[in-house]
């Protein structure tokens, strides 16, 4: 499946896109990037992460859940779209901030006992998952309620599908924003430019 964009069809795949993307215009490559997250990352997610997802009860039946890896998969596309919002690379969690606080205000908190949310979720969720395949403190407790409680023992747990809906929302209003803000736009084609073409 292709999407065209342009005049072109473009695949979603950066290694058969890149020719035609050198030459694009940045709406173009804006669209692009619209498409491949949701090619790769959105649709394939809404089949197995929320509990309305088709295959859900298959992959998440008894003691099994996905909750850990559709958190993982979604951190780590804040980050990249982060990148995408600031223009830069960074490795202390910044454009992962920026884009949640901007994108997912909801989660721009911090709990009775102080910890700022987006600290734990870059920290513990982003990097405890991605590097040691399980959070640093807290975790996912799927409540039906509220983005996060603390549970007995003090410690964070996030509602994973309710982060996840407030993430498709956040890339709903983060594309609407670079179709206007001229900063965002630039800085979206800085970091297009280094990290695909």
């Amino acid at each position: 499946m292709s999407k065209r964009i342009d005049g072109y069809d473009y695949s979603g795949f950066i290694d058969y896109d890149r020719p035609d993307l050198r030459t694009a215009t940045l709406n173009t490559r804006i669209e692009w990037l619209k498409y491949r997250l949701k090619k790769v990352l959105i649709d394939p997610l809404d089949q197995v992460f929320p509990p309305s997802g088709q295959c859900y009860a298959r992959v998440s039946e008894g003691d099994r859940t996905f909750n850990l890896c559709g958190v993982t998969l979604v951190a780590c596309a804040i980050e990249g779209l982060g990148h995408f919002m600031t223009g830069q690379a960074d490795e202390n969690g910044a454009s992962f901030k920026a884009w949640l606080i901007r994108y997912m205000p909801g989660w721009n908190g911090t709990t009775a006992n102080g910890e700022r949310i987006p600290d734990w979720l870059w920290d513990s969720a982003r990097n405890g998952l991605a590097h040691q395949l399980t959070f640093k403190s807290g975790g996912t407790e799927p409540r039906g309620a509220g983005r996060f409680n603390l549970g007995q023992d003090q410690q964070i747990e996030m509602e994973p599908f309710v982060f996840y809906d407030e993430f498709k929302a956040g890339v709903t209003v983060f594309f609407q924003a670079l179709q206007t803000n001229h900063t965002l736009r630039t800085n979206f084609e800085n970091r297009f430019t280094v990290t695909l073409l």
